[in-house]
C-alpha cells in the first residue's frame, strides 16, 4: 500500500486506530470518535460547536487529521514541545526580571535610577504595554506570514531589547527598553502555543499542551535562582542580572531556527499543500518512521478531492490554489458562532492577568517591604517553585475533569486565597499563601492557554490567540498602576482587590459555551 493510500484509508475510515502506537494514539469505534477515556459522538460534537447560533465547522476527520494522527507522538513531537516550552520560559524570564530589578534600582546609586514608586509602576507596566502591541500585531501577522517567522521575529526582539535594558543609562531608556521587550513577549505568545496545538494529534494535544506551558514555571524558578546568585549571594548589578536574563531568549530563537518547521496546519489552510507533505514526511522521518506519510505533491491533502490521488495525477494548478477562506480579521471573532467563547475569555484573560501579574510582579518588593524574617530571595523562589505542585495537579486534572473545570476551579480558588492572603501577618503564612495562590493561579493558566488555542479554526487562531492576550495586557497594566498606587496606603486593599478581579475571571471561565476537552480543532468556521 502507498503512503498516500495508507491515509487516504485512515481518513475513509475516520479511524485513527490504526495510527501511532497504542499508547500514544486514539481510536474510533463505529463512527464514534473516542480519545481517552471521553467518548464524543460527531453529532454531538457538531451540536456542542453550534451552541452560540453559528457553527464551528469541524466535520468528519480531514486527510490532515487522519496524517497527524497516524503520526502519533514521536521524537519531533517531544522536541518540539522543549523548544516551544523554552520559548516560554524565556518570555516568564524577560516579564519576570523586572520584579527583581525594581528593588535594587534606588540601591544601585546610579543618575536617573533614583525612582519613585510612581515610576516603579510605570517600569512594571512598561512590558505589558509592549506585550500589548506585539500580541496584536504578531497575532494577526501569524495568520499571514506563519507562525514560525512570527515566533523567531518575536524571540529576537525579546533578546535584544534584554540585552538593551542592562545597558540603558537612564530611566526613560530602560523604559523604552522594556516597552520593546514586552513586545517580542507578546509577540511570541500567540505562535508559541498555536504551533504546539497544529503539531499535536487530539489524544494527546492537551498534556503536552500543558508540558509548553509548564516550561514558565521553569523560567520562574531560572530568573528566582539566577536573583539567588547573582543579587542575593554575589551581589551584582541589576545590569548583570537583566543582561543574563535575555539568555534563554536567544537560545530559543536558534533552536527554533534550525529544529522547528512551519506547521501543516497552516500551510495547508495557504493551499501549499506540496509544502505542508514535506513537512509532515519530514516529522515522520525525524520520529522513526521509515515510509513517507504522504507522496510529494501533497493531493491528499487537497480539500474536496479524491484523497488517494497519486503524485502527478492532479490537475496543473489545482495543488497551488489556495484554501477558500476569507481574509483573517480580528472582527470575526465576533461571530455568532464565536462571540460567547470570544467575550468570555477576554474576561477571563483580563481577570487572571490582573490578579496574577497583579501580585507575582510585586512580590519581591512585598517581602522586601514586609521586613521578612527569611531572606526576600529565599522567599520568592519558594513561591516560584510552588509552580510545579500546581503544573503537576492541573495536568492530571487537565484530560479527566475538562479544561473548563480546572479553570473555573482554580480562579475561585485563587480569589479566595487572595483574601485570606490579605489578613495574612506572620511570615510563614504570607510565604505559605503566596505560594498556594502561584500554584493555584499556574492551573488556571495552563488551562486557559489549552483553551484558547483550541477554541478557534484555523484562519483565525493566532488572531485570536492575539486580541485575547491584549485584553490580558490591559489586565496586568492597570494591575501595575492600580498597585503602585495601593503598595504605599493598603497593602490589604491591594489584596483584596487583586482577589476580586479573579473571582470575575472565574465567572468568565463558568460562562463558556464549551469545553475542548478531546475535540478536533476545527480548520474552517461557517457562520
Amino acid at each position: 500500500m502507498e503512503s498516500g493510500d495508507m491515509v487516504s484509508e485512515s481518513y475513509s475510515r475516520s479511524s485513527p486506530s490504526s495510527m501511532g502506537t497504542d499508547s500514544e494514539r486514539g481510536s474510533a469505534q463505529g463512527g464514534h470518535a473516542v480519545v481517552d477515556d471521553g467518548l464524543v459522538e460527531d453529532g454531538e460534537e457538531q451540536a456542542l460547536l453550534g451552541s452560540e447560533g453559528g457553527e464551528v465547522d469541524m466535520g468528519i476527520a480531514s486527510p490532515l487529521d487522519a496524517a497527524v494522527e497516524r503520526l502519533g507522538i514521536g521524537r519531533f513531537h517531544k522536541v518540539a514541545v522543549a523548544v516551544l516550552g523554552l520559548a516560554n520560559a524565556s518570555d516568564a524570564v524577560e516579564l519576570l526580571a523586572i520584579g527583581y530589578i525594581l528593588p535594587e534600582l534606588n540601591k544601585a546609586g546610579a543618575k536617573g535610577f533614583h525612582v519613585t514608586d510612581a515610576q516603579k509602576g510605570f517600569l512594571s507596566a512598561a512590558v505589558f504595554v509592549g506585550m500589548l502591541i506585539g500580541g496584536l500585531f504578531c497575532g494577526l501577522a501569524s495568520d499571514r506570514v506563519g507562525r514560525k517567522a512570527m515566533l523567531l521575529w518575536s524571540l529576537g526582539i525579546n533578546a535584544l531589547a534584554g540585552l538593551a535594558s542592562a545597558a540603558a543609562p537612564s530611566w526613560p531608556l530602560l523604559l523604552t527598553a522594556r516597552i520593546i521587550s514586552g513586545i517580542g513577549v507578546g509577540g511570541s505568545v500567540p505562535s508559541v502555543f498555536t504551533m504546539a496545538v497544529e503539531y499535536l494529534p487530539v489524544h494527546r494535544r492537551g498534556f503536552y499542551l500543558t508540558v509548553v506551558a509548564w516550561h514558565w514555571m521553569v523560567g520562574s524558578i531560572f530568573t528566582a535562582s539566577l536573583a539567588w546568585i547573582l543579587l542575593g549571594a554575589i551581589g551584582a548589578s541589576w545590569r548583570v542580572f537583566a543582561a543574563a536574563c535575555a539568555g534563554p531568549a536567544a537560545l530559543a530563537f536558534v533552536l527554533t531556527l534550525v529544529l522547528l518547521p512551519e506547521t501543516p496546519r497552516f500551510l495547508v489552510a495557504k493551499g501549499r499543500y506540496a509544502a505542508a507533505a514535506s513537512v509532515l514526511n519530514r516529522m515522520a522521518r525525524r520520529s522513526g518512521h521509515t515510509t513517507p506519510l504522504l507522496g510529494a505533491s501533497g493531493a491528499e491533502l487537497a480539500p474536496n478531492g479524491p484523497s488517494n490521488i497519486q503524485a502527478g495525477s492532479v490537475p496543473a494548478g489545482s495543488l497551488d490554489e489556495p484554501a477558500r477562506e476569507t481574509t483573517p480579521s480580528a472582527w470575526r471573532l465576533l461571530d455568532p458562532a464565536l462571540r460567547r467563547t470570544t467575550i468570555s475569555l477576554a474576561i477571563v484573560w483580563f481577570g487572571l492577568s490582573f490578579g496574577w501579574y497583579g501580585l507575582i510582579l510585586w512580590i519581591p518588593t512585598l517581602f522586601d517591604d514586609a521586613n521578612l524574617s527569611f531572606s526576600v530571595y529565599a522567599s520568592v523562589f519558594i513561591v516560584a517553585a510552588a509552580n510545579l505542585p500546581g503544573n503537576i495537579v492541573s495536568a492530571v486534572l487537565m484530560d479527566r475533569i475538562g479544561r473548563k473545570n480546572v479553570l473555573v476551579g482554580t480562579m475561585t480558588t485563587a480569589a479566595g486565597l487572595g483574601v485570606l492572603f490579605a489578613f495574612s501577618h506572620r511570615a510563614g503564612l504570607v510565604i505559605t499563601v503566596a505560594s498556594a495562590f502561584n500554584a493555584v493561579s499556574i492551573g488556571g493558566w495552563n488551562a486557559l492557554d489549552c483553551l484558547s488555542s483550541e477554541s478557534f479554526p484555523t484562519p483565525l487562531r493566532t488572531s485570536a490567540m492575539g486580541v485575547l492576550a491584549a485584553f490580558g495586557r490591559l489586565g496586568s497594566m492597570s494591575a501595575q498602576f492600580v498597585n503602585g498606587f495601593l503598595i504605599s496606603h493598603s497593602v490589604a486593599l491591594l489584596l483584596l482587590v487583586t482577589a476580586g478581579t479573579m473571582f470575575i475571571g472565574g465567572l468568565g471561565a463558568l460562562a463558556l459555551p464549551r469545553d475542548t476537552s478531546g475535540m478536533r480543532v476545527a480548520d474552517k468556521l461557517h457562520g
